[in-house]
């Protein structure tokens, strides 16, 4: 894909990064080196660019907490896509964290992904699965739009592991 790239790192993160390097002893030369080679882990708010479509792969948050610090990250995202293993967990907090923000809707798949939406005040939509929900919005027309995977929840309802959803959103995101 030509229109494609990596970003490694989101800033809010590199900041405190960059604050605990500072805390404990690192110079400024020292912290612009780090900087220059660090890699973030793979499906941690992860910010990747196919066809004019930013899509925020933060398939390893798993707890509650992840996923409202991604969508206060990322102020500016359309869509948000949540949902997993339920673990009938408060969504209060989610909730209001996704109301407060500009998120246009939500597509919700899996047993929390129902839950959710039946929380939010939002335009949602169900899925059952992952797949089901990329493959709706592939006929979408996404152009500019920034869309935010930050699952909320546990990924073994449908996935060996957290790295194995946030590697088929990758793939599934990538397919034409």
């Amino acid at each position: 894909d030509p229109d494609s790239s990596v970003k490694s790192l989101h800033p809010d993160n590199a900041s405190v990064a960059r604050e605990i390097l500072r805390a404990v002893g690192c110079s400024d030369v020292q912290i612009d080196e780090w900087s220059q080679t660090f890699t973030a882990p793979k499906y941690r708010q992860e910010v990747v660019t196919v066809w004019a479509t930013t899509w925020i792969n933060d398939g390893c948050a798993s707890t509650p907490i992840s996923t409202i610090y991604a969508i206060e990250s990322f102020p500016g995202a359309d869509i948000l896509i949540i949902g997993g293993m339920d673990r009938w967990l408060d969504l209060t907090a989610l909730v209001s964290t996704i109301e407060a923000h500009e998120v246009d809707c939500v597509y919700c798949y899996s047993e929390t992904g129902k839950a959710i939406a039946a929380a939010l005040q939002k335009k949602t939509f169900t899925h059952e699965t992952l797949k089901e929900i990329l493959d709706t919005l592939r006929d979408k027309d996404l152009t500019g739009k920034q869309v935010l995977f930050s699952p909320w929840a546990p990924s073994y309802d449908q996935f060996a592991s957290m790295v194995e959803r946030g590697e088929v959103f990758d793939s599934l995101i990538r397919e034409t």
